[in-house]
């Protein structure tokens, strides 16, 4: 096609089509293939000194005008060519011949949650002790077993000496140790990220071997030279510790207290009272509320908001663990949500959230009494209980009414905690004209 736009769909320089000027394909590599990529060709296209792309695809900044009235391609602004035809001819169009036909047959997948958990769930601790007897990644493994824990090691004799490999000890409460070469190693992230740090599934226990095996040899060596390099930094100066460091010095802290002790004298290990608020399953929330009251950010008088949120029915697989669901396998529909902010402050601070699978007034009653309880421990002063007007939380405020009740005065109850004080209970706002447009508006 000898002086014709190279671009599919494009007549230019055709004989029933426009004449627009041509240009030849540029010489560096890179941009003459952004060129034939552009062509929409087929992949063997090769280009020749007959390949040609028209003025039409390029944007004006690249074109100029010489005083001929001809229109050349600059270019030194490597030029790319972005601007396609209008249509593309029907002989290039992919257009499909025939319908997909329909399915014959239905296929009905079975509940794979009801099939795992039936499978591997682990309900009694022999089922853990029957799982390592049969399973092949222990076949190598002695097993020794107690009333409370079982251990599975792998003894390894070269000349004539005895050792321990790697060594797997699961306690009745599933609780899980692992060591190698007779040294604690950390335990791996998806039993970490389980409830309390325990086993629930016995396909968690496959890996374990092969986990033990490829553990960093080099953990340990890291941590020591992190130590030394903090051992030029005052106390104050000093950089923040690693992941590392911290598993290292929560294993050997709580293993050999008086060992801890010891190297502490010499290296800048964490304090105890830092590893015993990394060992502290969750968050406090009354020392978080009073850090907050502390730091100014939230005030003494506050008021208890609650809501429930509802969700989307959907159970997540994360760490051997399902979440979503409680221990029937029923799907939670809502969180139940209790929130406090300060009556001068405006930082909201969450105190409890609870997964549902169906709420009523007696959770919400059961549930406002802890909250006020943890409130009146941390010295707060409750002055209102605020949400909409659903009939759980309507049964919840009759409950308090008939509990809590001051005679005459229906808007508020006294505090079950602190008798001279009152709490008014309230229906917020925006839920109320909400309701008013759900139910009289059209």
């Amino acid at each position: 096609m000898p002086n014709k736009c190279s671009v599919v769909g494009c007549n230019s320089g055709y004989k029933d089509g426009p004449n627009y000027s041509r240009y030849k394909f540029p010489q560096d590599e890179q941009l003459a293939a952004k060129w034939l990529r552009f062509l929409n060709r087929p992949a063997n296209y090769v280009i020749t000194e007959n390949s040609f792309i028209c003025s039409l695809h390029f944007d004006n900044i690249f074109l100029k005008i010489t005083p001929h009235n001809f229109t050349k391609l600059n270019y030194s602004l490597n030029p790319i060519p972005t601007i396609h035809p209008l249509s593309i001819p029907q002989s290039q169009a992919i257009i499909p011949t025939s319908s997909r036909p329909l399915p014959k047959d239905r296929v009905f997948q079975p509940d794979q949650i009801s099939i795992y958990e039936q499978k591997f769930r682990i309900r009694k601790f022999p089922d853990v002790i029957d799982f390592l007897a049969k399973a092949p990644e222990y076949a190598s493994f002695k097993l020794h077993i107690e009333d409370s824990f079982v251990t599975a090691y792998h003894l390894v004799i070269s000349s004539g000496l005895a050792s321990v490999k790697e060594c797997i000890t699961i306690y009745s409460d599933f609780q899980v140790k692992l060591s190698y070469e007779g040294s604690l190693i950390p335990l791996p992230s998806y039993i970490k990220n389980s409830t309390d740090h325990k086993i629930t599934h016995l396909d968690a226990l496959e890996n374990l071997p092969k986990y033990c095996r490829n553990f960093d040899s080099n953990y340990d060596v890291d941590v020591i030279k992190e130590l030394i390099q903090l051992c030029y930094f005052s106390p104050r100066g000093r950089p923040k510790y690693s992941s590392q460091v911290l598993r290292f010095s929560l294993l050997l802290r709580y293993t050999s207290n008086s060992a801890y002790g010891v190297l502490k004298k010499y290296l800048p290990l964490p304090s105890n009272s830092l590893l015993r608020k990394l060992k502290s399953p969750s968050i406090d929330n009354c020392q978080a509320l009073q850090v907050l009251r502390d730091q100014n950010l939230i005030g003494n008088d506050i008021a208890i908001l609650l809501d429930e949120m509802h969700l989307q029915s959907q159970v997540q697989f994360d760490g051997h663990t399902l979440i979503g669901c409680n221990a029937d396998l029923e799907m939670y529909t809502s969180i139940l949500c209790f929130m406090v902010i300060s009556l001068r402050k405006s930082l909201p601070f969450v105190i409890s959230a609870v997964p549902l699978v169906r709420n009523s007034g007696d959770i919400v009653y059961d549930n406002l009494n802890t909250c006020l309880l943890l409130l009146t421990q941390c010295r707060f002063r409750v002055r209102a209980i605020i949400s909409d007007n659903h009939t759980t939380n309507v049964k919840a405020y009759n409950r308090l009414f008939t509990n809590y009740k001051i005679q005459d005065k229906d808007y508020k109850i006294k505090n079950p905690y602190i008798s001279d004080e009152n709490i008014y209970l309230l229906f917020d706002t925006c839920h109320l004209i909400k309701n008013i447009r759900n139910n009289l508006g059209t």
